[in-house]
């Protein structure tokens, strides 16, 4: 039995992306927010990583309720925290909004 091994470029991105997802959840969580509340979200990206989110932006926003999301803007207030994704720094905000 032969296994490829092998990383392939879009199948790394949207592993990137579940682990984006799960950092958010972890974000929500750490900032008092319900599972269940729904966000604004800004991610701050190294480019490394942009392509990931872009790609999976639909599902990234269905799986943490985000009703807006933005890459590299700012949000004023809200729950704030870095992380390590892929080997680089991304910046999460999220803050809660109206149903």
């Amino acid at each position: 039995v032969l296994m490829d091994t092998q990383v392939y470029p879009e199948l790394e991105r949207e592993g990137y992306a579940r682990d984006i997802v799960r950092l958010i959840q972890q974000t929500r969580k750490d900032g008092g927010l319900d599972v269940t509340d729904r966000i604004r979200l800004n991610l701050v990206l190294p480019d490394s990583l942009v392509q990931a989110v872009e790609e999976h932006r639909d599902k990234i926003a269905q799986d943490t309720l985000a009703k807006d999301m933005a890459i590299g803007g700012a949000i004023d207030g809200g729950v704030r925290a870095t992380h390590e994704v892929g080997g680089a720094q991304i910046g999460i905000e999220l803050e809660k909004v109206a149903g």
